[in-house]
């Protein structure tokens, strides 16, 4: 029986010399990346329903079965779900467990729920004891098979460290700049990359990421030599003179006829705008660990193969996020979890299959302070939708929170803008004023300025808010045009 609530592991430590022989900053970082291992690891394992010993949890009873899907302050549940973790990667299990690494070995634990002040570690004690009605779960430790894991885990990290050490060396030697980051450098001149011809290894999608980001310089599509641009006009050759001829003498001309009258020119209707080009943003360079059920099932889901950076673009990761994804269970109740965290938000992702049709909850997107209000979450749903609508999904899921303070949940009025869209609350749908009784959607009360400052008001935590996958679907429109905005606002 469990007693204590954090656990520790040691003795899976490179046996080789150089690794005795290496200090105390190479120990210290080798049994910290055991520890993020192990957080992974954890995951890994709740998300499968196992036990510390590798043995399926007791299965959650029909009573609590029977209540179905249930909400709370940390996202969407399910009965449906593993043991202990109702909410996947949102379920206080993961979420609170961290790590720390010592000279010679490694330690878990987990830290206090900020929303109901209890430790959790004291939680998963009551579950691996048995307290009270609970059924026996313990998760706290290792199996035999974790730790063959995390051993193995441990001598790839070493051997890429020496690695890098016989490389820095080398680099110290010639006096090479080994970890030199790339310089930004100004763009210059107009950019025209639309008409332009990429060589090997370079397109198009790559060159205008690189001049946003500051590594490049941009380039200007010069015309040919002699041309000012467009295409010239063949150059004005002079009449030549007509020869003299004689005259005969002339009758008198006959008074002319009289002209017809000219017809009214029909008005030539002026040329339809261009229609803009859709704001697109390319395939994510996150770093991506995929597990290998994780892929079958999404090509279950879609009938495409799928490869680990794929899933990257499929939950909209920007460049400099790191993706997480498992799959577990089999038939209706498949399911692949995504967990995405970057140093600018963190958010989790579900993708099953309902009604026969690929779909996608999103179930969390937390931004951090600093980066609010930057347009961060149009961005990570354009590239969403821009790969998911690609690959057959029919649409995305999400429910819409509303919470009140400085860090409190917005989605309810920002989803809305960017294209998502429910039935209005029937509690809230009996207050609005008389004058717009033609509002049946959330999407309704986005269409003018003045009803949109009354949902902001009056709105409220929505579940079960859609948006729409289909080419030309009123999701897909809103969206765009959201994003043509902000890039029009964007300074010149």
């Amino acid at each position: 029986m469990a007693d204590s609530a954090a656990w520790t592991l040691d003795g899976i430590a490179p046996p080789d010399n150089t690794y005795r022989d290496a200090g105390e900053e190479p120990h210290r970082a080798f049994w910290r990346f055991i520890g993020k291992k192990g957080e992974e690891r954890f995951r890994w394992r709740c998300n499968q329903g196992l036990d510390k010993d590798g043995v399926p949890l007791t299965p959650i009873r029909e009573s609590t079965r029977r209540k179905g899907r249930w909400r709370s302050h940390t996202g969407r549940g399910s009965a449906d779900h593993p043991p202990l973790v109702p909410a996947l990667g949102l379920s206080r299990f993961e979420e609170l467990l961290t790590s720390r690494g010592f000279v010679d070995h490694a330690e878990w634990y987990w830290t206090t729920d900020p929303v109901s002040g209890r430790h959790w570690g004291q939680v998963a004690l009551w579950h691996a004891q048995g307290a009270g009605l609970l059924p026996v779960r313990n998760v706290i430790g290792w199996s035999k098979a974790d730790i063959a894991w995390l051993r193995q885990e441990g001598a790839t990290w070493w051997y890429a460290y020496q690695h890098g050490q016989r490389v820095a060396a080398a680099a110290a030697v010639l006096q090479l700049p080994f970890d030199r980051q790339p310089q930004r450098i100004a763009v210059v001149g107009r950019t025209d990359i639309e008409y332009a011809t990429f060589g090997i290894g370079a397109d198009r999608e790559r060159t205008a990421r690189a001049i946003e980001e500051g590594f490049h310089t941009g380039f200007r599509q010069l015309p040919p030599r002699g041309r000012t641009g467009g295409r010239q006009s063949p150059r004005p050759v002079p009449a030549a003179e007509p020869p003299l001829v004689k005259v005969a003498a002339m009758k008198p001309a006959s008074p002319p006829k009289k002209a017809p009258a000219a017809k009214p020119l029909t008005p030539v209707p002026a040329p339809a705008p261009a229609k803009p080009s859709p704001v697109t943003f390319g395939p994510s360079t996150a770093r991506v660990s995929a597990d290998a059920t994780s892929l079958r099932l999404l090509k279950e889901f879609t009938g495409r193969d799928f490869v680990a950076q794929d899933v990257a673009s499929l939950v909209g990761a920007t460049h400099d996020a790191e993706v997480v994804a498992y799959g577990y269970g089999r038939g209706d109740w498949a399911e692949v979890t995504v967990q995405i965290r970057s140093p600018r938000y963190h958010s989790n992702r579900t993708i099953k299959v309902v009604n026969g049709k690929p779909i996608i909850h999103n179930d969390l997107l937390v931004v951090e302070a600093a980066h609010r209000g930057a347009g961060l979450g149009a961005q990570i749903l354009g590239r969403q939708v821009e790969h998911a609508s690609k690959w057959g999904f029919d649409r995305l899921e999400t429910d819409a929170a509303r919470s009140n303070g400085p860090d409190g949940y917005v989605g309810y009025y920002a989803w809305p803008r960017l294209g998502y869209n429910a039935a209005i609350p029937a509690d809230v749908k009996r207050k609005l004023p008389a004058a717009w009784s033609d509002a049946v959607t959330v999407r309704d009360l986005m269409k003018t300025p003045e009803r949109r400052a009354w949902w902001k008001e009056h709105g409220v935590w929505t579940n079960g808010m859609i948006f729409r996958l289909q080419p030309g679907s009123e999701s897909m429109q809103d969206l765009q045009m959201n994003l043509a905005e902000s890039q029009s606002k964007k300074p010149k």
